[in-house]
């Protein structure tokens, strides 16, 4: 069943004044659309400063879109009101990629959980310690943390509250905003591992966003692959690395590290370039200045998410390496 719904979502913000003239706006977020499955996770990948936390933000709704719509069981939630937009807040909930900045310096981790726990009535005055303790238990948090500062925890333990906060309300869609990008390499797998337990335990729906393709493919069921604001592929992780179909998605596989000290050659499909300017995307196609198999036609069409041969649940926005067959 579906769960999450989104339809041609669009985001702009005013660019900084310059002085001269009418301010532009950066496009952050383009007609953008996709599904998320009661129970999955779906995996958000992409350079920097291309739209998945601001698409993630609007999700759970601390942004609003300029046009485009956001369905949650079936409800646009741009239309929910009253007691049921309090009860739609407790079930969209994100994890922040920041552990330290997301947490309140002055509370303790007990008064940082238990008051939305208690405004929201999960709990009551009698049974909100035990709930936390049980909380605290369920992230791999002994119970003393309860009682200390967020000061006093590593980045490790510190992103392991902020997932305790967010399924303190029981929620039914958890955003994890790069949870692991802040995080020493050591501890991600522990936090990975965390998030999947937890996501077997309680049926949670999971939007996961990274920058690293190891760790989305790792988690994720299925993998959306963002760029400059647009999705341009979306498949089911073991067929978007059998058989990738944009250019964009091949090269950020070649670009990830693979652990062979004998490997001296680059791999094929590395990009040059940065991503492009969101206040001035180019035309057509946005990925066609850094692609080799760009063609007159890229630089004037925009091209839409189509079903690839023989998946339909395969869509990639390239028509060139779809007639191929894939890259």
């Amino acid at each position: 069943m579906i769960l999450l719904r989104v339809e041609n979502l669009t985001k702009t913000y005013p660019s900084p004044d310059s002085g001269f003239g009418k301010r532009k706006r950066i496009q952050a977020v383009t007609d953008v659309s996709l599904t998320i499955d009661e129970g999955e996770t779906l995996g958000l990948v992409g350079e920097s400063g291309s739209g998945k936390s601001t698409l993630g933000r609007i999700i759970v709704g601390l942004e609003k879109p300029d046009s485009g719509e956001v369905y949650f069981r079936g409800r646009n939630i741009a239309e929910v009101k009253g007691k049921e937009k309090i009860q739609l807040r407790t079930d969209l909930q994100i994890v922040f990629q920041d552990p330290w900045a997301s947490l309140n310096p002055r509370k303790r981790i007990y008064d940082t959980l238990s008051a939305p726990m208690l405004f929201h009535r999960f709990a009551t005055k009698e049974n909100v310690e035990e709930k936390i303790l049980d909380l605290l238990n369920k992230v791999g948090l002994s119970s003393d943390a309860a009682q200390r500062y967020p000061h006093e925890f590593s980045g490790g333990q510190r992103q392991r509250i902020g997932i305790a906060r967010a399924l303190a309300l029981q929620p039914k869609l958890i955003v994890a905003d790069e949870p692991v990008s802040a995080l020493d390499v050591s501890i991600r797998a522990q936090i990975l591992n965390l998030l999947d337990e937890l996501q077997e335990e309680l049926n949670l729906t999971l939007l996961f966003i990274a920058h690293g393709l190891a760790s989305i493919k790792y988690l994720s069921d299925r993998i959306a692959v963002m760029y400059c604001g647009r999705i341009v592929e979306i498949a089911e992780t073991e067929a978007l690395f059998s058989n990738t179909y944009h250019p964009y998605t091949k090269a950020l596989i070649a670009s990830s590290p693979v652990p062979d000290p004998y490997r001296i050659q680059e791999p094929e499909g590395l990009l040059a370039g940065e991503i492009p300017s969101n206040v001035d995307p180019p035309t057509g196609c946005y990925f066609h200045p850094r692609c080799s198999l760009a063609e007159e036609s890229c630089c004037e069409i925009t091209p839409e998410l189509t079903p690839v041969p023989g998946d339909e649940t395969h869509l990639a926005a390239c028509p060139i390496t779809i007639a191929r067959g894939g890259s």
